[in-house]
Protein backbone atom coordinates (compact mmCIF):
# COMPACT_ATOMS: atom_id res chain seq x y z
CA UNK A 1 0.00 0.00 0.00
CA UNK A 2 1.07 3.40 -0.98
CA UNK A 3 1.20 5.12 2.15
CA UNK A 4 1.60 8.92 0.37
CA UNK A 5 -1.39 8.24 -1.17
CA UNK A 6 -3.07 7.09 2.13
CA UNK A 7 -1.95 10.48 3.96
CA UNK A 8 -2.92 12.60 1.02
CA UNK A 9 -6.49 10.93 1.36
CA UNK A 10 -6.18 11.16 5.24
CA UNK A 11 -5.62 15.16 4.64
CA UNK A 12 -8.48 15.42 2.40
CA UNK A 13 -10.77 13.63 5.11
CA UNK A 14 -9.24 16.23 7.62
CA UNK A 15 -10.14 19.07 5.40
CA UNK A 16 -13.66 18.30 4.61
CA UNK A 17 -14.57 17.14 8.18
CA UNK A 18 -12.97 20.63 9.33
CA UNK A 19 -15.32 22.25 7.03
CA UNK A 20 -18.41 20.19 7.84
CA UNK A 21 -18.02 20.96 11.58
CA UNK A 22 -16.35 24.25 12.08
CA UNK A 23 -13.87 22.45 14.22
CA UNK A 24 -10.40 20.88 14.85
CA UNK A 25 -10.48 17.13 13.48
CA UNK A 26 -8.58 14.19 14.88
CA UNK A 27 -8.15 11.28 11.96
CA UNK A 28 -7.71 7.34 12.60
CA UNK A 29 -7.70 4.99 10.12
CA UNK A 30 -6.21 1.24 10.43
CA UNK A 31 -5.77 -0.59 7.24
CA UNK A 32 -5.85 -4.85 7.96
CA UNK A 33 -5.77 -5.50 4.41
CA UNK A 34 -6.14 -3.94 0.69
CA UNK A 35 -9.58 -4.85 0.99
CA UNK A 36 -10.67 -3.77 4.55
CA UNK A 37 -10.21 -0.90 7.06
CA UNK A 38 -11.27 0.69 9.81
CA UNK A 39 -12.13 4.59 10.64
CA UNK A 40 -12.13 5.60 14.18
CA UNK A 41 -13.59 8.70 15.30
CA UNK A 42 -13.35 10.22 18.56
CA UNK A 43 -16.70 11.29 20.42
CA UNK A 44 -17.01 14.66 21.49
CA UNK A 45 -16.29 13.92 25.00
CA UNK A 46 -13.46 12.47 24.52
CA UNK A 47 -11.87 15.04 22.32
CA UNK A 48 -9.88 16.51 25.33
CA UNK A 49 -7.26 13.11 24.33
CA UNK A 50 -5.94 14.81 21.75
CA UNK A 51 -4.83 18.01 23.70
CA UNK A 52 -3.48 15.95 26.70
CA UNK A 53 -0.47 14.09 27.17
CA UNK A 54 -1.71 11.53 29.92
CA UNK A 55 -5.00 11.52 27.09
CA UNK A 56 -2.53 10.99 24.04
CA UNK A 57 -0.88 7.83 25.74
CA UNK A 58 -4.02 5.98 26.73
CA UNK A 59 -5.27 6.85 22.86
CA UNK A 60 -2.33 5.26 21.30
CA UNK A 61 -1.52 2.50 23.63
CA UNK A 62 -5.19 1.20 23.01
CA UNK A 63 -4.62 0.96 19.41
CA UNK A 64 -1.26 -0.48 19.67
CA UNK A 65 -2.95 -3.29 21.18
CA UNK A 66 -5.20 -3.98 18.37
CA UNK A 67 -4.14 -6.75 16.07
CA UNK A 68 -3.88 -7.25 12.27
CA UNK A 69 -3.04 -3.91 11.54
CA UNK A 70 -1.08 -3.60 7.94
CA UNK A 71 -0.91 0.26 8.04
CA UNK A 72 -1.94 3.17 10.61
CA UNK A 73 -2.48 6.36 9.74
CA UNK A 74 -3.35 9.25 11.99
CA UNK A 75 -3.86 12.87 11.19
CA UNK A 76 -4.63 16.09 13.16
CA UNK A 77 -4.07 19.95 12.99
CA UNK A 78 -1.39 21.10 15.23
CA UNK A 79 -0.13 24.14 16.63
CA UNK A 80 3.71 23.42 14.67
CA UNK A 81 6.41 26.01 15.86
CA UNK A 82 9.59 26.65 13.79
CA UNK A 83 12.97 28.07 15.49
CA UNK A 84 13.34 31.56 15.10
CA UNK A 85 17.19 32.86 14.76
CA UNK A 86 17.33 33.57 18.03
CA UNK A 87 16.06 30.18 19.18
CA UNK A 88 18.48 28.48 16.97
CA UNK A 89 20.81 29.68 19.55
CA UNK A 90 19.36 27.10 22.14
CA UNK A 91 19.89 23.46 22.61
CA UNK A 92 16.90 21.39 22.72
CA UNK A 93 16.92 21.04 26.27
CA UNK A 94 16.49 24.73 26.87
CA UNK A 95 13.36 24.64 24.26
CA UNK A 96 12.08 21.79 25.70
CA UNK A 97 12.39 23.79 29.62
CA UNK A 98 9.96 26.56 28.26
CA UNK A 99 7.73 24.08 26.05
CA UNK A 100 3.72 24.89 27.34
CA UNK A 101 0.24 25.19 24.76
CA UNK A 102 0.79 26.39 21.88
CA UNK A 103 4.06 27.12 22.24
CA UNK A 104 3.28 30.94 23.97
CA UNK A 105 6.31 31.06 26.72
CA UNK A 106 8.22 30.64 23.19
CA UNK A 107 6.94 33.16 20.99
CA UNK A 108 6.83 35.80 23.67
CA UNK A 109 10.85 34.68 24.08
CA UNK A 110 11.24 35.18 20.09
CA UNK A 111 12.57 31.51 19.98
CA UNK A 112 10.09 30.08 17.56
CA UNK A 113 7.06 31.04 15.04
CA UNK A 114 3.95 28.88 15.28
CA UNK A 115 1.71 27.99 12.68
CA UNK A 116 -1.18 25.57 12.57
CA UNK A 117 -0.69 22.52 10.05
CA UNK A 118 -1.76 19.36 9.33
CA UNK A 119 0.57 16.45 10.57
CA UNK A 120 -0.18 13.08 8.96
CA UNK A 121 1.88 9.76 9.90
CA UNK A 122 1.26 6.86 8.16
CA UNK A 123 3.13 3.85 8.86
CA UNK A 124 3.34 0.37 8.05
CA UNK A 125 5.79 -2.17 9.84
CA UNK A 126 8.96 -1.20 7.42
CA UNK A 127 8.34 2.31 7.00
CA UNK A 128 6.81 5.59 8.13
CA UNK A 129 5.80 8.81 5.95
CA UNK A 130 4.84 11.91 7.71
CA UNK A 131 3.34 15.15 5.89
CA UNK A 132 3.27 18.07 7.83
CA UNK A 133 0.88 21.09 5.74
CA UNK A 134 0.82 24.50 7.40
CA UNK A 135 -2.64 26.71 6.86
CA UNK A 136 -4.54 29.39 7.85
CA UNK A 137 -7.89 28.60 9.14
CA UNK A 138 -10.41 31.23 7.25
CA UNK A 139 -12.37 32.74 10.05
CA UNK A 140 -16.09 31.94 10.24
CA UNK A 141 -15.96 29.08 7.69
CA UNK A 142 -14.08 26.37 9.41
CA UNK A 143 -12.23 25.99 6.01
CA UNK A 144 -8.64 26.24 5.92
CA UNK A 145 -6.13 27.63 3.52
CA UNK A 146 -2.88 25.88 2.95
CA UNK A 147 0.46 27.28 2.78
CA UNK A 148 3.13 26.63 0.67
CA UNK A 149 3.47 23.07 -0.28
CA UNK A 150 4.04 19.71 2.13
CA UNK A 151 7.04 19.15 3.84
CA UNK A 152 7.18 15.13 3.59
CA UNK A 153 9.26 13.33 5.70
CA UNK A 154 9.72 9.47 4.66
CA UNK A 155 12.21 7.15 7.03
CA UNK A 156 12.91 3.57 7.93
CA UNK A 157 9.95 2.52 11.23
CA UNK A 158 13.26 1.76 12.74
CA UNK A 159 13.86 5.57 12.89
CA UNK A 160 10.75 6.91 13.92
CA UNK A 161 9.78 7.30 17.65
CA UNK A 162 6.90 8.94 20.07
CA UNK A 163 3.80 8.28 21.27
CA UNK A 164 2.60 6.95 17.79
CA UNK A 165 5.02 4.69 16.70
CA UNK A 166 2.82 1.64 16.28
CA UNK A 167 4.95 -1.36 15.19
CA UNK A 168 8.62 -2.11 16.31
CA UNK A 169 10.37 -1.66 19.48
CA UNK A 170 7.70 0.93 20.99
CA UNK A 171 9.90 2.17 23.79
CA UNK A 172 8.85 3.51 27.47
CA UNK A 173 9.92 6.71 26.00
CA UNK A 174 7.85 6.67 22.97
CA UNK A 175 4.51 5.56 24.91
CA UNK A 176 5.00 8.71 27.37
CA UNK A 177 5.77 11.10 23.72
CA UNK A 178 9.17 11.90 24.14
CA UNK A 179 11.05 11.67 20.63
CA UNK A 180 14.54 9.91 21.61
CA UNK A 181 15.40 10.00 18.07
CA UNK A 182 15.65 13.51 17.84
CA UNK A 183 16.70 13.90 21.82
CA UNK A 184 13.20 15.41 22.63
CA UNK A 185 12.72 18.32 20.93
CA UNK A 186 9.77 19.02 19.22
CA UNK A 187 10.72 22.67 17.50
CA UNK A 188 11.90 22.71 14.21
Amino acid sequence: MDLRKLADAAAKEIRRESRKTRSPTAYFLAVHSAEYGARFRLPKDAAWMMNSGDGKVLLFSGFREMRDVAVWVFGSEVWLAKRTPEGAKHSPKEHDAHMDSGFKTLQKMGWATVTEALVIVAQNVEEVVQVTQPFIRKPGSGDIQLCGPPEVQAMAQADFGGRIKMFGDVTEADVQGAYPKDEGDHVQ
